[in-house]
This record gives C-alpha cells, sequence and structure tokens, in this order.
C-alpha cells in the first residue's frame, strides 16, 4: 500500500436528515446572537440560553427539526421576559407544533416563570399557586373578611385524577393579599380551549398546567402587573390558541417559513448569480485584467479572497439533493464538488471557501469549470457571495 493511501483521511459520516437541521439551526443561532444578545437582562448569558436550549433539544428531539427562524423567535421572546431556556423550574419551555405543514418552536412560560416576572415587579411580596385534592380540608370566603382555609391530607391520593380546586395567592406592598379560586370543572374549560389540550403538557403536566391557568387569572387582579408579565401571559394564550406572537412585543419577530419548494429558492440562487455575471460583465478593464491574469495562470497567491457574506441566507433544505446540476465532465470539477457538499454538511462552508475552495476556483484553467463552480458557491454560500 503507498503511503499516500496510509495517510489518507477518511471519508466524514454521513449525518442524518435530524443532524443537518441541527447543524443548520447552529449556525443560524451563531449568526444571529446579536440580535437576542442585545436583548437579554444583566443575570442571563447567552452561553447559558445556548447550553439550556440544547439541553430542551436533547430532551425533544423534534425541537431540531424546527425552522431555524421560530428558534431565532424563541431566543428574542425568552431574552425579553428574562426567562431563561430550557429551565425545568423558573423558565421558559420551547414547544414544537406544526404550523401549516412547518414545524415551528413555539416559546412557553411555565408558571414559575410567570410568578418570577410578579415579583420583578417590586410591588409583589409573595406569590403561591396550590392544588387541592380530594381529601382536604379547604375553605374560601368572599366578602369584606375574604380568605382561604386549607388544610391538606397529605397521605391520600393525591394525583392528577384527584385534583379539585386550585388557587393562588399574591401577597402586596401596602395592600390586602389578592387570591383567586378556580374548580376542575373551570380548568377544564380554560383547557378546552388549547390546540394542544389532547396532547403535551396537558397530559404529561396537567396539575402544573392547571396552577399556570390560575396564575394567569390572579394576574388580572394585580394592581401593578409589570409590562413583562402582561407579555408573558398574553404569549401564553396566544401560543395556547395556536395565535402569532405580533404585536405582543416592542422587538420584530423573524418572518416564519412558509413551506416553499426548495426548487423555487434554487431557482432564486440562480437568477442571482445571472444578475451578479451580467453586472461584473460591464465592470472596468481593471477587473478584466486581473481575470486574464489569473486564467493566464498567474500567481494564486495574489489572487483577490473571495467575499463571502451569508448572515441572512439559510441553503434550502436537503441543499445536496436539490444543488444545481450539470456542468463539464471534469475531475477538477467533482473534487470541488465533493468537497463542498462536505463541507456544507458538517456546517463550514464559509470558512472552507476561504482556506480551500477559492484556490480551486483560481487554479481551474476551464471557464466553463470556474463558471460552475461559482454557480455551487453562490447555492451553499449565499446570493451575496461572490467568487472572485
Amino acid at each position: 500500500m503507498s503511503q499516500a493511501a496510509q495517510t489518507q483521511a477518511p471519508a466524514p459520516a454521513k449525518l442524518t436528515p435530524m443532524q443537518k437541521n441541527a447543524v443548520k439551526i447552529q449556525e443560524y443561532l451563531k449568526r444571529k446572537q446579536g440580535t437576542f444578545e442585545a436583548l437579554l437582562p444583566a443575570h442571563l448569558k447567552p452561553e447559558k440560553m445556548m447550553k439550556g436550549f440544547w439541553a430542551a433539544a436533547a430532551r425533544n428531539p423534534k425541537i431540531v427539526e424546527c425552522s431555524p427562524e421560530s428558534v431565532l423567535n424563541c431566543f428574542l421572546v425568552s431574552a425579553s421576559l428574562g426567562l431563561e431556556i430550557g429551565r425545568m423550574r423558573g423558565g421558559m419551555h420551547v414547544v414544537p407544533f406544526n404550523n401549516k405543514g412547518v414545524l415551528t418552536l413555539t416559546p412557553i412560560p411555565d408558571y414559575r416563570g410567570l410568578m418570577d416576572l410578579a415579583y420583578r415587579s417590586g410591588q409583589v411580596k409573595g406569590i403561591r399557586a396550590v392544588a387541592v385534592y380530594d381529601g382536604d380540608l379547604f375553605e374560601y370566603e368572599e366578602g369584606t373578611a375574604d380568605g382561604i382555609r386549607h388544610v391538606p391530607k397529605l397521605d391520600t391520593d393525591r394525583s392528577p385524577g384527584k385534583l379539585k380546586y386550585v388557587y393562588a395567592v399574591a401577597h402586596l406592598e401596602g395592600a390586602r393579599p389578592q387570591f383567586v379560586v378556580m374548580t376542575r370543572q373551570e380548568v377544564e374549560q380554560h383547557r378546552a380551549r388549547s390546540r394542544a389540550k389532547e396532547s403535551g403538557p396537558w397530559v404529561s403536566d396537567y396539575v402544573a398546567m392547571a396552577l399556570k391557568t390560575v396564575i394567569k387569572a390572579l394576574t388580572n387582579w394585580l394592581p401593578t402587573a409589570s409590562e413583562k408579565l402582561i407579555q408573558a401571559v398574553e404569549l401564553d394564550d396566544r401560543a395556547e390558541r395556536g395565535e402569532d406572537m405580533a404585536g405582543v412585543f416592542d422587538f420584530e419577530l423573524t418572518p416564519e417559513p412558509q413551506g416553499d419548494d426548495p426548487e423555487s429558492r434554487t431557482e432564486k440562487v440562480k437568477r442571482d448569480l445571472e444578475a451578479r455575471q451580467s453586472k461584473s460583465s460591464g465592470d472596468g478593464a481593471e477587473q478584466n485584467k486581473q481575470e486574464t491574469r489569473i486564467e493566464g495562470g498567474g500567481d494564486v497567491g495574489t489572487a483577490k479572497p473571495a467575499t463571502v457574506y451569508a448572515s441572512n441566507f439559510d441553503p434550502p433544505e436537503h441543499a445536496v439533493e436539490n444543488e444545481p446540476k450539470g456542468g463539464p465532465k471534469s475531475p477538477v470539477l467533482a473534487t470541488f464538488r465533493k468537497s463542498i457538499q462536505d463541507a456544507y454538511l458538517h456546517g463550514d462552508v464559509n470558512d472552507w471557501w476561504t482556506q480551500t475552495g477559492h484556490a480551486q476556483y483560481v487554479q481551474a484553467t476551464d471557464p466553463k469549470v470556474r463558471e460552475k463552480m461559482a454557480e455551487l458557491g453562490a447555492f451553499y454560500c449565499g446570493p451575496t457571495f461572490t467568487a472572485e
């Protein structure tokens, strides 16, 4: 066996569709990190948000099948409210929903997160949400001497099926406590309006959802509810009804994808490339001189480096399967095509172009091969890509 064969690096393992989408989301969040980082309060760091998100994805792999735009919106909303993504208690849950054929990620605060926002208003000294089960002593009185008396009977069945009431109490600065009591029937009426009434937390965490329902009802009686608490309640209500978040926050959310055909996005990249080629053909003599020098085999080290801007570009889903076909039969082009595919699948296509792809491009002497290389570069790196 030759020395070259012995030292040849093994071919990279092919990524699964889920792994491809995870890489796509990771790159997208990296490019957009500044947009949500600017909204973060002092107690939350971007690294902590990222860690919480990927921990949530490990618990629910469907999360990485969601659109990157919806993932970014979860970061924006969570950062604005100051609630940590993926935190099991007192944070923001992220839940995948099918939205007209596109799996989108939806931010949903848990009930402890709502209580945390109530504390932050500065007017709430204490707030509690409590479940009452069959067998507990429970009395409450409305009127001028209103109040609650609850004595739990701890040695009885306290499963969700035995839940009878839930109540929430807020102790306010300089005012009497406020409380709300809800029967199980009232909780069920609220559940019936949810798009996920037969799945998700309404099935797996019924008591927690009942407690969140009564906390939301209590916010109507807080005289100084903070803006963020009001936003969080509105966010949760819309999520349960399957409505979008437009107008809830004072920043612009990222538009959701509409399930367009990947092939149509490919055609757009082709049109952009043709427009750029048409424009470049009318540029000055200096550019023509440079192209002649490169074609004539000039010093590759003096060639103009590639410019790659991909901050607003997402390669079409299953891009390798949908990339522009055709081109001359050339081993140089075949090697280039395989290399850019591998770089895309591993999430480092921009670095690959700067470090390797551009050199392959400028060394190609066949104009048709170079043209195809530029087309593939535009497809994988983005509409603002330039080969020269």
